[in-house]
């Protein structure tokens, strides 16, 4: 025998081609979850700050509202709910911008954001300098009684033809004088 059959040089392309796909296959769902997992964290972490963007506004109509201490808290109260909460109520919720300090109804729905490479914020703005990302956050907002407001941040990002989505969910009560 001086040669190969066509049969043993099938079966030798064979394993040569199993040998070079099963590695790139496993490089490729690698790196597509190292991706999945950075778009994660990002996320949890504009979830996390319009959390605290709620919460800034909140102690902001506080402070604002000092000039009375015995009515401080009731006051502050009041113009965090009529300025931020009532914008936030609806079923497609609000966007807060952090170039421009304010909490927006989204209508039908929120607005992408964008990055500033240059600070590093995320906003809702549009041109020069800004970067179009992959993610909405919607900011909602709910009276759980006449002292508490349940807060409800999400960010939500399509990767691969998935939607996928980050919630956190906090309270934030009035001020106690």
């Amino acid at each position: 025998m001086k040669g190969f059959t066509l049969i043993e040089a099938m079966v030798a392309v064979s394993i040569i081609a199993i040998s070079v796909a099963a590695p790139t296959y496993g490089a490729s769902r690698a790196l597509t979850a190292a991706q999945n997992a950075n778009s994660q964290l990002t996320a949890s972490y504009l979830a996390q700050e319009g959390i605290e963007y709620a919460r800034v506004a909140r102690d902001s109509y506080y402070l604002a509202a000092r000039t009375d201490k015995a009515t401080a808290s009731s006051n502050g109260w009041d113009a965090f709910n009529d300025n931020v909460v009532n914008f936030c109520t609806g079923s497609a919720g609000c966007s807060f911008d952090s170039l421009n300090p304010s909490f927006t109804a989204c209508g039908s729905s929120c607005p992408k954001l964008n990055l500033r490479k240059s600070t590093g914020e995320y906003t809702t703005q549009t041109g020069s300098g800004l970067d179009p990302t992959i993610y909405t956050r919607t900011i909602k907002m709910s009276s759980v009684t006449a002292d508490e407001v349940e807060i409800t941040s999400t960010v939500s990002w399509s990767f691969h033809d998935t939607t996928h989505r980050v919630e956190i969910v906090s309270r934030l009560t009035r001020w106690l004088p």
